[in-house]
């Protein structure tokens, strides 16, 4: 499935109740513009035809009474002509027929046709997140991810996580997502919510408290400003740490986190569905008393003296703009329903008023 399948509809998604999506999936680089215009412009004259002639309420009846959008989504930036052609003549000419129309690229999109896939490598094994994948791209050798994909929640959740970690300067693998552009991706993968952690060069996978003294690491007192972020993202997973060759920490395997698991995003009705619950509902599920339960835990394992790390962690994500993740929800809502991304906006939003009602009871108990 590709641009220069002419004549396929590359896939096509009940995106709400009142948007079904038809996608393009561009996974050729800008070399040969000429070329790749024309073979875009023949596309999506395809995609009209399909639309307008009633293919698509013949093969997708879900799609009555729908608006149809083409959706572009682009493996490599386009050109400031091709950026022209779309924003203007394409878009003007979708209007005029009563078609939505948007185009996408971003880096954090990721192409399966791209990329080889192993399942036996020198990690594999079977987890809580099912198998995990070596991804290796075709043409640039360096670029290798760990791919998990048994369980819708692992992309969300992954992805969200290292954006928020790296917002708060923590070492979390940074996260992609995968669109599945290759026709054999059914026979490989469990779902269609793929994610691909950027591959770290690992000496020791179990890097614990004790151990932890006695190594040289750049970023040792990291190591508790993890707890203070699993406490954040409501991670309910086991806490595992593992050392690079760089000599940095790393959290990794940040799947079980805010809350959120493959037990409340029904596969069978993603990305989609009228019944999906509220994010409202899943905020009724979280204890307010979360982050100072947390905090106790934590001074009792590691003493008061560490402290500092736990409170600074959570200061400076109460400082983070509510708006913080916005630019990758949209990226997320390529895959997601529109409840499931909001979730996670009013998720921070949420947390960020916790951690501020934590900040002050500490500072409440220190003036008495």
């Amino acid at each position: 499935m590709s641009v220069t399948d002419e004549y396929k509809i590359d896939s096509i998604y009940i995106k709400s109740e009142f948007i079904v999506e038809l996608r393009i999936y561009d996974i050729y680089c800008w070399k040969n513009d000429f070329n790749h215009f024309t073979a875009l412009s023949d596309k999506l004259n395809t995609y009209t035809i399909y639309i307008e002639c009633g293919e698509l309420l013949e093969h997708v009846p879900d799609a009555k009474c729908k608006t149809p959008k083409i959706l572009i989504m682009f493996a490599y930036e386009p050109s400031e002509e091709i950026i022209d052609f779309l924003d203007n003549q394409v878009s003007e000419h979708l209007s005029d027929m009563n078609i939505q129309f948007e185009y996408v690229y971003n880096d954090d999109l990721l192409f399966s046709s791209h990329f080889d896939f192993l399942q036996d490598h020198e990690i594999s094994r079977i987890g809580d997140s099912g198998p995990l994948y070596l991804a290796n791209h075709k043409c640039k050798k360096d670029e290798k991810y760990l791919v998990k994909h048994k369980y819708p929640d692992c992309a969300c959740n992954e992805y969200i996580y290292s954006k928020l970690a790296n917002l708060l300067d923590l070492k979390v693998a940074p996260a992609k997502l995968f669109i599945l552009s290759d026709a054999n991706d059914k026979n490989v993968f469990n779902t269609k919510y793929v994610v691909g952690l950027t591959w770290l060069d690992i000496v020791d996978t179990k890097i614990h408290k004790d151990k932890l003294e006695n190594l040289y690491t750049i970023n040792k007192d990291d190591y508790y400003r993890f707890i203070a972020l699993s406490a954040l993202l409501y991670d309910e997973d086991s806490f595992e740490i593992v050392l690079d060759k760089n000599g940095y920490i790393y959290k990794v395997d940040n799947t079980a986190a805010f809350s959120i698991d493959n037990y409340n995003i029904p596969p069978n009705i993603l990305p989609y569905s009228i019944e999906f619950r509220t994010p409202e509902a899943y905020l009724g599920r979280l204890s307010e008393d979360h982050l100072t339960d947390r905090y106790s835990n934590f001074i009792n394992n590691h003493g008061s003296d560490k402290a500092s790390f736990f409170i600074d962690t959570v200061a400076r994500f109460s400082k983070l703009g509510n708006d913080c993740i916005d630019n990758e929800l949209e990226i997320l809502s390529h895959l997601y329903s529109d409840e499931l991304v909001n979730y996670y906006r009013i998720y921070v939003k949420w947390m960020k008023e916790q951690a501020t009602i934590f900040l002050q009871s500490l500072k409440n108990k220190a003036s008495h």
